[in-house]
């Protein structure tokens, strides 16, 4: 949390034990100057959804902009700015919403006051001098990423043809089966992740399991899933420092595996057993 202009803190208070936010922890946060809150729909570390509506709900009663990072979640799950009492949506393509990197969009609710940062490339009405203020361009400077934003309309048209609820069942099918696999190998340890972690629609996870494997850093691990089992994971704090410090996984990170449309029961089975055969290695 941003306690003043000069350092960053994380209140370890704020969560529980599956990285799950506690909205009462947000709310007591919240000061009279407070002008912004930003929460993640979704952890990428440990698949956590977090409480957006009640987060929303406490923002709206005290009069403070709710901004959600739904890069882990759109895509995967519905996600209702209204519902969810959200101001302003932040969203990328190259994860859920399978579209190519580079690309993404910011939601901007009614009466939300933005200001632009850059200007330039008032094409759409050369004749203006100025930047204009109208909505979109008054955020797009210079020429946009036509060929990326081709690609996420792809994407996007896809997800639409296939189902959300549908793609949402076969990635919640393979989170539980790697689960049930390596839980019962000695050594690998799942974190933020005492529960459950396939979820359906309205439970509180998506099909991203981080663990450790005891006497292997999540480095080693890494390279020999790549090198020896042809099996791609990320390693290391997953660029959320302070997520990983919530949950004692410090220095080292973890080693995260996600689960998409494309992945099939074969290749879980088979990254179970890479991860047994790992674990039981002690050299």
């Amino acid at each position: 949390m941003l306690q003043d202009s000069d350092r960053l803190e994380f209140d370890l208070s704020c969560c529980n034990t599956n990285a799950q936010i506690q909205p009462e922890a947000i709310a007591e946060l919240i000061r009279p100057n407070t002008r912004l809150v930003i929460m993640t729909h979704a952890s990428n570390v440990f698949g956590t959804i977090q409480p957006a509506a009640a987060v929303g709900s406490i923002c709206r009663d005290r009069g403070v902009i709710f901004l959600l990072d739904a890069a882990q979640s759109a895509g995967i799950l519905p996600v209702n700015m209204g519902e969810l009492g959200v101001d302003l949506l932040a969203v990328t393509g190259h994860k859920g919403l399978q579209g190519p990197t580079g690309t993404g969009c910011l939601l901007i609710g009614e009466d939300v006051p933005i200001r632009s940062t850059r200007w330039g490339g008032t094409g759409v009405q050369s004749a203006k001098r100025g930047h204009l203020d109208e909505f979109p361009w008054r955020l797009e400077a210079g020429t946009l990423n036509t060929v990326g934003l081709v690609g996420l309309d792809a994407g996007l048209t896809w997800l639409e043809e296939q189902g959300l609820k549908r793609l949402l069942l076969h990635e919640q099918q393979l989170a539980g089966r790697f689960v049930t696999g390596v839980a019962g190998i000695a050594g690998v340890r799942l974190h933020g992740c005492t529960q459950n972690p396939g979820i359906s629609l309205g439970d509180d996870r998506l099909p991203v399991i981080s663990l450790t494997v005891d006497r292997w850093s999540p480095e080693a691990v890494g390279q020999f899933l790549d090198a020896d089992w042809n099996i791609s994971v990320r390693t290391g704090l997953q660029c959320s420092p302070l997520a990983h410090a919530a949950l004692g996984t410090t220095p080292d990170g973890t080693v995260r595996f996600s689960f998409g449309p494309g992945n099939s029961e074969d290749q879980v089975d088979r990254a179970v057993a890479a991860l047994g055969e790992i674990a039981a290695s002690r050299s």
